[in-house]
Formats: structure tokens, C-alpha cells, sequence
């Protein structure tokens, strides 16, 4: 048997049996599962780091959430103000956290409702309640938004006006 850092274990077996509906070389067939477990290993990294992030925000520490934040974050928001915005954009981390704190000022606490990757995306659906109080569009007190991830940083967040759009933008199907 063949193990990977992930804990998979592809049996003899398997890869007899794909070897012989054609699947290529036993080499390939290696090379290919590992290929595939390596993506699931950033996948999940990726997701871990985003629930790290947002779990801080959640208990009030801005600073530690910025960390895991590109400086120049490429940020798309829904301005609240409008039934049904156009998205905006914002760069650089300065400005998320000037947002997240006004929103903390609020009395507004976010928490993490879901978190699906997709390789270097991530759907993260945010319940924040009381949020719909302080905003034209209603969304059940909630966000969606999908970030994309490079070298263990947030590059860019998205966001979406519903759960269906998240996932479509995140090539979650």
C-alpha cells in the first residue's frame, strides 16, 4: 500500500483495477493520486485558514484576522445602502479594517454559518444578526462572499448576494 501526508492509503488493488481499464502507468497512476491529494491538502489548508481568520473576527480581534490578509487585498463589497448594488471595489487591508470596525462599533458580531473550498477559493456564508437593520438589502442577516487565497494569504474577497452566486463564483457545484 501507498500512503500520503494526507493519511490516504490507495490499495494495490485499486490501482490494478484502474491500470487495467486503462488508466495509464502504475507511475501515472501514482503521480495522479498524489496530484489529487495535494489539492485536497491546500483545500482544506485553505479552509482552515479561513475559519482561523474569521473565528478571531468573531471573538473581536480584528488585528489577529488581518494578519492572515494580503496588504493589497483586492476587496468587492455590495454597498448597503442599495436594494440590489453593483459591486464595488476596495483595495488594500487599511480599508477592510476601517469597515470591519465600524461594523464592530455597530455591536455587530459576525459568526461563521458555512465554509466550502475549492482549491484556492474559498465560500465562507457569514451570519452577522442585526446586520439586515443596517442595510437596504436583506439577506437573513447574512454575507456571502468568496475569498481567494495565494501563499497562505487573503488576495481577494468577494462578495455575493446570495448562496447560489458564492458557489457559482467559487466553482462549487
Amino acid at each position: 500500500m501507498w500512503s500520503s501526508a494526507a493519511g490516504r492509503i490507495v490499495s494495490r488493488r485499486r490501482r490494478a483495477h484502474r491500470l487495467a481499464c486503462g488508466g495509464g502507468s502504475p507511475r501515472s497512476v501514482i503521480l495522479e493520486v498524489r496530484g489529487l491529494e495535494e489539492g485536497l491538502v491546500v483545500t482544506d489548508r485553505n479552509e482552515a485558514l479561513v475559519r482561523e481568520a474569521y473565528e478571531a473576527y468573531g471573538r473581536g480581534d480584528i488585528a489577529r484576522m488581518l494578519e492572515f490578509v494580503d496588504p493589497q487585498l483586492e476587496w468587492t463589497y455590495l454597498n448597503p445602502g442599495f436594494e440590489n448594488p453593483e459591486p464595488e471595489t476596495c483595495h488594500g487591508r487599511g480599508q477592510l479594517r476601517r469597515a470591519l470596525e465600524r461594523q464592530a462599533g455597530q455591536g455587530l458580531a459576525s459568526q461563521i454559518d458555512e465554509i466550502v473550498a475549492n482549491g484556492d477559493k474559498v465560500m465562507v456564508v457569514i451570519r452577522t444578526p442585526g446586520i439586515d437593520g443596517v442595510r437596504v438589502r436583506q439577506a437573513e442577516d447574512r454575507n456571502y462572499l468568496v475569498l481567494t487565497l495565494d501563499q497562505r494569504r487573503i488576495i481577494r474577497m468577494r462578495a455575493c448576494r446570495n448562496r447560489d452566486e458564492a458557489r457559482s463564483f467559487a466553482g462549487i457545484t
